[in-house]
């Protein structure tokens, strides 16, 4: 991954994510007098699913005689439905974005993470954690620009560049609801005031603004990640603000890809696992957590979906055409981590964001 030095100085396409809540499989539940067969957990996306039924899945069966399901859902959408499943929760352990993690925490849907029921949290790294230690992530990734080297032939070096006249029709933003959306909201404040990614975050709705003055000029909005990548790696899309991670399926297709962090900086971003409170089986979704950030696990995180590992015992291996997009440990210290945003703020960002930049 290349940090910027610093230097002196087609019509948008909404896509809209798959609406509905969580298909829930067959779960029996001990409290009312059954087996438990299934247990289920939500994840964000494709690969990380892949590794966790490839790999964690076998570990759970042999363990505990269980079948392991999996969910791929938005941040929004399993907090909704911990909501609606507070008397009988059928989730064993989510994950979820930083600030939905920390409501479920505050709500009483998540129990905290603790060394008692988590042995390897010993061993995880300090930038893992949030909410005063109760709250652990199991991958850091890097949020920042990534690009395709066919339009790009030199890397942006500020987010300004991406708005520049020639680029802008190629160039596609987050939507606003998302945590990787209001990264960028940072960063679009951080192109309109020159400040670096730390005084831009503190101030979103600039970023907004900033969007709405290129609201008929950008190539695209979109709503997950990955619905992005495919644009990105055929050249329909030049230019996005995304999780290098993403990168990884492309990059070994080989896809004309990078990713930079521009001269104002970028973020590194958690995805945390959260034990459900009153879950069917607590000791099996505390057993599952400590499997995700055991060595044996972590070790595979870098080499097979591109971030960086947690366990300070993972031995890491990365493929050479990985390196770029894997943040080493002293990277992701020069890396910002978005505050956590109340609900009521992130409401008020996305309703200005659709009024402004979407509509």
């Amino acid at each position: 991954m290349t940090i910027a030095t610093k230097v002196n100085p087609s019509r948008r396409t909404m896509l809209k994510a798959g609406a509905g809540g969580l298909a829930m499989p067959f779960l029996g539940n001990r409290a009312f007098g059954q087996k438990v067969t299934q247990v289920l957990v939500t994840l964000p996306d494709a690969s990380i699913e892949k590794l966790v039924l490839t790999r964690v899945a076998p570990i759970l069966r042999d363990r505990f005689k269980v079948e392991l399901k999996t969910q791929q859902s938005s941040s929004s959408q399993v907090l909704s439905t911990m909501r609606v499943q507070r008397s009988r929760p059928t989730i064993l352990a989510a994950t979820l974005d930083l600030s939905f993690a920390i409501q479920a925490l505050e709500e009483g849907l998540a129990e905290p993470a603790t060394v008692a029921n988590i042995p390897n949290l010993a061993d995880v790294i300090p930038k893992a954690f949030a909410a005063n230690g109760n709250i652990v992530s199991f991958i850091l990734s890097a949020d920042t620009l990534t690009y395709n080297t066919a339009l790009w032939p030199k890397a942006p070096q500020s987010y300004a560049d991406i708005f520049d006249p020639a680029k802008v029709r190629t160039t596609a933003v987050p939507a606003a609801g998302s945590n990787i959306g209001l990264e960028f909201l940072a960063a679009a404040s951080a192109a309109s005031s020159g400040k670096s990614i730390t005084e831009a975050m503190n101030d979103l709705e600039a970023g907004v603004r900033y969007l709405g003055r290129f609201r008929d000029q950008i190539k695209m909005i979109y709503t997950r990640s990955q619905e992005v990548m495919p644009l990105l790696a055929n050249g329909d899309v030049g230019v996005c603000f995304n999780k290098t991670r993403f990168m990884t399926d492309w990059i070994f297709r080989g896809a004309p890809l990078d990713c930079i962090v521009p001269t104002q900086g970028a973020f590194y971003s958690l995805n945390c696992l959260v034990p459900v409170k009153g879950s069917p089986v607590p000791e099996i979704a505390n057993a599952y957590i400590d499997i995700m950030l055991s060595p044996e696990i972590q070790s595979l995180w870098a080499s097979e979906i591109g971030s960086a590992p947690v366990n300070r015992r993972a031995v890491i291996d990365i493929p050479e055409a990985m390196k770029r997009i894997v943040p080493k440990p002293e990277q992701i210290e020069k890396l910002a981590l978005l505050p956590e945003l109340p609900q009521k703020q992130i409401a008020e960002l996305t309703k200005l964001f659709n009024s402004e930049v979407a509509r």
